[in-house]
This record gives structure tokens, sequence and C-alpha cells, in this order.
């Protein structure tokens, strides 16, 4: 085994990982990759699913751009894979696309959506300059173990492992494709 290998570095932007499947990957931050968590999306026929929005402004603004580079369709859904701010800060910009999550993930973004901007400011300052105008969105579907979206003929199987990184946690499997989106399940 070759250990010699930098664990910490990877290859950023974004990867086409299936026909119409995309990982946006973020680099690590000044200080580690705390609060630069990495999102995807599926393209479908009529609409692109969203998972996970990243948690500043300008992320968003690299991410939307790298849709907007595969696709024009509209966002007509996100899914959210757990209520942590790096990962649900952008949900704004997606609206009015529905937005889905595990039922203990929409209860603590509810539950902290006055304070989570202002919590992030002051646990990253370095961040601070780019959470101007961010409104937190509260999901408006939510499920319990598992809940199946088909998009056309794609499906993708939303799911709560049980609690792990949080109480709300939720990966997205792509049978067909064989894919997981894992959130932050697995580093």
């Amino acid at each position: 085994m070759n250990f010699d290998r930098d664990f910490t570095a990877w290859p950023i932007g974004l990867h086409k990982v299936a026909e119409d499947v995309y990982a946006y990957v973020q680099g690590n931050g000044p200080n580690g990759n705390a609060g630069f968590s990495n999102a995807g999306f599926v393209v479908g026929p009529e609409y692109v699913v969203v998972i996970d929005t990243l948690g500043t402004n300008s992320m968003l603004d690299g991410f939307i751009k790298a849709i907007r580079s595969v696709t024009d369709l509209p966002v007509g859904l996100v899914i959210i894979t757990h209520h942590h701010v790096d990962h649900v800060l952008g949900t704004h910009r997606f609206m009015p696309a529905r937005v889905i999550c595990h039922r203990h993930c929409r209860a603590h973004i509810a539950a902290g959506r006055d304070t989570m901007v202002q919590r992030w400011r002051s646990m990253r300052p370095l961040l601070a300059p780019d959470l101007d105008d961010i409104p937190v969105v509260v999901p408006d579907i939510t499920f319990e173990q598992r809940i199946s979206i088909h998009l056309g003929e794609r499906e993708l199987v939303v799911f709560h492992p049980g609690l792990a990184h949080t109480d709300g946690d939720a990966a997205v499997y792509l049978p067909q494709d064989r894919l997981l989106f894992t959130g932050d399940l697995f580093f």
C-alpha cells in the first residue's frame, strides 16, 4: 500500500459521475474542510434535483454556474442530507423548488432558523462576509424511513440510515446507476 498520498487533496469542481448525474466537489478551506461541503444534482426530463445546497453565497454561485453549464432546466426539487448550515444555507436560491429531508432534519432547521446564519458567522469568521442576505428555508416535505422519487425513468431512493452523523441524516441512492450521495455520512 502507498501511504504517501495526500488524502486532503482531491479533484475539485464539477464531475459527471453517470449520465445526467453530477457531483460538485469543493476543496478544503483555510481551516480544513469544515464549512466546505459537497453537493450534487441529477438532470431529469423536466427539472433538476439538487442534493444539498452548500453554505455561502459565493459557494452557491459556483454551484449554480456548474448546474447552468450542463442544463437550463429549472431546479424542481432539493434534497437536504442533514441540517448543518454548510448543506442548507443555499436552499433559498432554488426556490420555488420543493425541499425534502428527514423529519428530524426539518425540526432542527425550523428550530434554528432565526439563529443559524449568525451562529455560522461567529463560528467561521472567515466566511462571515459571504453570508449576507441568506434566509433559511424550512423544508416542506419530510419522510421517516425512505421515499422514492421518480425522475423520468430514473429512481432516486432517499433513505434515513438511522442515527449517524445527526439524527436526521439522509442518503440518496440511484439504483440504476449504483451511485450513493452520502452527505456527511462518509467524508
